[in-house]
């Protein structure tokens, strides 16, 4: 789960303003509204530290990714399904944020269940979680680019969709697990 997540995280920060440039038509204010993608995510890690404090951390996880796919659905799809009353640019901006406030709890969190799972050997945990971050981000968001210079940036944040998508499935299978427990 770790590495779809951290592999969502990292392609929406590589390729997001190229986006928002290409696809959503926000050719000036796109390395801005990425910008802001970053403010999410800080914005999301804090706010996900306080509630990780009185909510089960499967829980929490479960409410952060589903919160990552409400954001990013609209950031991608909005420029194919684009009203005159909410035009495409304001709509994927807007999912930008949303999907940045979910990311932004999705490493920590994992990381905190990775690592609380079997306490004994956390530190082979820890390992294995810097392993695939490292990964993560060398493999995925590279990947989406070459795939964009196909296929389209557009079509290429599928990629991200079924990241995200896979990271749901994970997360609710996690907090099963957790509450089994």
């Amino acid at each position: 789960m770790v590495f779809y997540c951290t592999s969502a995280e990292w392609s929406v920060a590589y390729w997001g303003a190229s986006f928002l440039e290409g696809e959503a038509g926000l050719e000036a204010a796109a390395a801005t509204l990425t910008g802001a993608y970053f403010v999410a995510l800080l914005f999301g890690r804090i706010v996900g530290r306080r509630l990780a404090r009185r909510v089960r951390p499967g829980t929490l996880l479960v409410v952060a990714v589903t919160l990552s796919v409400l954001g990013f659905l609209p950031f991608w799809l909005a420029p194919l399904v684009s009203q005159p009353a909410l035009p495409a640019t304001r709509a994927s901006a807007a999912g930008l944020f949303v999907a940045g406030l979910g990311i932004g709890s999705l490493y920590p969190l994992g990381v905190s269940l990775a690592t609380g799972a079997v306490p004994r050997v956390a530190d082979l945990a820890t390992s294995r979680i810097a392993l695939t971050v490292g990964c993560a981000t060398l493999i995925i968001p590279p990947a989406l680019g070459i795939v964009a210079d196909r296929f389209g940036i557009g079509n290429a944040y599928a990629i991200v969709a079924a990241l995200l998508l896979a990271a749901a499935y994970l997360a609710v299978t996690v907090d099963r697990s957790t509450r089994k427990q």
